[in-house]
């Protein structure tokens, strides 16, 4: 097994931490962690191709622990001393939690700013030597170590290659610029199907969502919604944590709603008055909410490649359990026409004068 210091070596070409964070010895705590977070955005697993997750897993895990070192002022001392660390083996570590408990949640906009910046700057032209160095030109293997690179952008990167050898940085690799046509076609083709998958993906996930949000129009508000959250409220006797559970598309943010038309139901004695429902005990009320955020992150991190409306989408639905019964609400409401809420609380008035 490799040690830290030739993992470093190995993928970022030095084995001195400011080095691969690109900053100065005395660099700040903000700078470090600035450094890091700019860095971490490139190689980070989720924001890379499948062909070069692996690699990009161990780059992240380098600079996780870079990080966790120089943020430690005695464990940087000891380093800037000696140039000796803690090599423990950390292999169950999660240093994906680690930079989640740093950074807040990266989004689609996010990523385009970053690449905005990135393109073009000091940093990519640092990147595509560094690339053209490592692989003796092959312009297939480049592609896997650039961010954002693809097809459209080789005759730039073809242009700052060129620069940079016309002013003697750099060898001249024939295999770049006199690269073979079959090899060229290879890359663009496997780059074309790439692109055509996610974009089918990318598809059926916009159609699934669609009909999920449809179903979800169809019911909230309708007399059957009126139905399950009676149902729901009988059945748990006014536990509410239970209640939104088993209720379709119940969120936190729809529960002042579900509350209202519970209110409703007692006024009119429809239902019996549980307590444990309209007071309910705030440390309950917290836990549950604080279970159904952590639920909505879940999505969320593994919604991250997604469109931003779809990630959106998946968060609005993250607190019930969606997924489970959607076949189930398909077959019973599919064919069902909505009704607003408005039009069930005529409904029930209409069935407190029909019971006077």
């Amino acid at each position: 097994m490799s040690s830290f210091k030739e993992n470093c070596e190995k993928y970022f070409g030095t084995a001195d931490f400011y080095e691969v964070l690109e900053v100065a010895k005395d660099a700040s705590q903000k700078e470090i962690k600035k450094a890091y977070h700019k860095l971490s955005l490139l190689v980070h697993p989720d924001r890379v191709d499948d062909s070069q997750k692996l690699e990009a897993t161990e780059k992240f895990k380098v600079l996780g622990k870079i990080h966790s070192i120089l943020q430690d002022e005695n464990k940087r001392k000891i380093y800037d001393d000696s140039g000796e660390f803690d090599d423990e083996g950390d292999g169950d570590f999660n240093w994906m939690e680690y930079w989640r408990s740093l950074f807040k949640k990266i989004s689609l906009k996010d990523i385009q700013n970053f690449e905005e910046d990135y393109i073009g700057s000091e940093t990519e032209v640092r990147d595509i030597r560094k690339a053209y160095e490592s692989c003796k030109g092959n312009m297939t293997k480049m592609m896997e170590h650039i961010p954002f690179a693809n097809p459209e952008t080789e005759p730039r990167i073809i242009e700052v290659i060129r620069g940079l050898v016309d002013k003697g940085e750099v060898e001249e690799y024939d295999q770049f610029f006199n690269e073979p046509a079959k090899r060229r076609r290879l890359r663009h083709k496997k780059y074309q199907k790439e692109k055509e998958e996610v974009e089918k993906e990318s598809s059926v996930k916009k159609a699934k969502f669609q009909q999920y949000s449809d179903l979800e129009k169809n019911y909230i508000g309708s007399e059957d919604e009126y139905t399950d959250i009676k149902n729901a409220y009988e059945s748990w006797k006014g536990d509410i944590t239970k209640m939104m559970d088993t209720i379709p598309f119940a969120n936190v943010e729809n529960e002042p709603r579900i509350i209202e038309i519970v209110r409703g139901m007692v006024d009119r004695e429809e239902v019996q008055k549980y307590e444990l429902f309209f007071n309910e005990p705030l440390s309950k009320k917290q836990k549950r909410h604080h279970k159904l955020k952590n639920e909505r992150e879940g999505i969320e991190r593994y919604s991250m490649e997604d469109e931003e409306s779809l990630s959106n989408e998946i968060q609005e639905r993250a607190s019930s359990n969606f997924m489970n019964m959607i076949s189930n609400l398909e077959a019973k409401y599919g064919n069902n026409k909505s009704k607003s809420l408005t039009e069930v609380k005529t409904t029930a008035k209409k069935r407190k004068f029909s019971k006077k």
